[in-house]
């Protein structure tokens, strides 16, 4: 347009660049167009994350170091938040990657154009991936050299079982407290303290994950007039609680069926094995369960088996032989078995 009109656009794209820079934070776009075209920005992250401090600190140790670990993996259970604190993270210390970062969900199929860009991306730029919901320990292994000059931070419902040393963070279930910040940072406090034991039910009978503690204080925050304890009873009702999981967009069955999916996945006579210990878990009247009762339901194998759903962040392991498939885990995992009877 500058050109039409007959004036220079030389010192107008300078500008511009120097105004790109300095709302970026620094960030040099100009050194970096073929990302800008090619590969997708990180998603834009919440303004608040809450109850993740040690998590976030953690991270940008790792990540803001001059040598900074190449692979990074967040790990933990569907509905803990992974993607969201991958995100925060990323922006928060865009700075120390002048070259620029990317995001890719791996839940969806990468074409070879965006693979190659990626892993060439990884291997001769300072820059920081964003590989969301890995199920494959080569692809991640293929796009992220270890001698590259990128970092990449993964997240992944189960462990990925790289063969090379990789730096793990666990993200799980928030205590009482931070779910209860939560809630406030979207629901009004007073309305919140008014119905303590309500709230109390609210928070366990999400299992205190971050994904369906947001999807009930958006509908509470959207619904005034509602009560607390008039959700409980819809989230306390197994055939419909996670129908109610599902709010703008967010939806805590989904989240649920990727992990039950990847584990379904594998190809390995163990993780069959696996699956089928689930779906005779889920039918006992107890969440907690024990090496001894688990050998009552399942047989000799049931130790192993119990690993295996361990690793697969489908059951919780607090202690050595002691186990406990979480509430919505025991939903979705029942609603799995009727579809089955259904078929039959």
């Amino acid at each position: 347009m500058l050109r039409a009109c007959g004036c220079d656009p030389a010192p107008w794209i300078a500008v511009r660049r120097r105004l790109t820079t300095a709302l970026d934070g620094g960030v040099n776009h100009a050194a970096r167009p073929v990302l800008d075209r090619l590969l997708p920005a990180v998603p834009l992250s919440t303004p608040r994350l809450v109850g993740r401090s040690t998590e976030m600190r953690r991270l940008r140790q790792l990540l803001a170091a001059d040598r900074p670990a190449p692979v990074i993996v967040l790990e933990g259970p569907a509905g803990s938040g992974k993607s969201a604190l991958a995100a925060r993270v990323a922006h928060d210390i865009a700075a120390h990657y002048p070259d620029g970062q990317f995001y890719l969900d791996l839940d969806h199929e990468v074409t070879e154009q965006v693979l190659a860009m990626a892993t060439s991306a990884l291997a001769e730029r300072r820059v920081l991936a964003v590989l969301d919901n890995a199920s494959s320990a080569g692809l991640i292994e293929r796009m992220c050299p270890p001698s590259g000059r990128g970092a990449a931070l993964v997240t992944s419902a189960a462990p990925l079982g790289l063969r090379r040393s990789v730096r793990s963070v666990y993200v799980g279930p928030l205590s009482v407290e931070q779910s209860v910040a939560l809630l406030e940072d979207i629901v009004d406090p007073e309305r919140l303290r008014a119905e303590p034991e309500a709230v109390r039910q609210l928070l366990e009978l999400c299992d205190r994950l971050p994904l369906a503690l947001h999807i009930v204080a958006l509908r509470l925050a959207s619904r005034p007039a509602w009560s607390i304890e008039a959700l409980t009873v819809m989230l306390a009702d197994e055939r419909r609680c996670l129908d109610e999981l599902n709010s703008a967009g967010l939806d805590m069955r989904a989240s649920l069926a990727a992990s039950y999916e990847a584990l379904v996945a594998l190809p390995d006579v163990r993780a069959r094995h696996a699956v089928g210990a689930l779906h005779v878990l889920t039918r006992s009247t107890s969440s907690d369960v024990d090496v001894r009762a688990a050998e009552a339901l399942l047989g000799p194998d049931a130790e192993r088996m119990m690993e295996s759903l361990v690793d697969s962040r489908l059951v919780e392991g607090p202690a050595p032989g002691l186990y406990r498939v979480p509430r919505l885990v025991r939903l979705f995992v029942a609603e799995k078995t009727g579809e089955m009877v259904r078929r039959c």
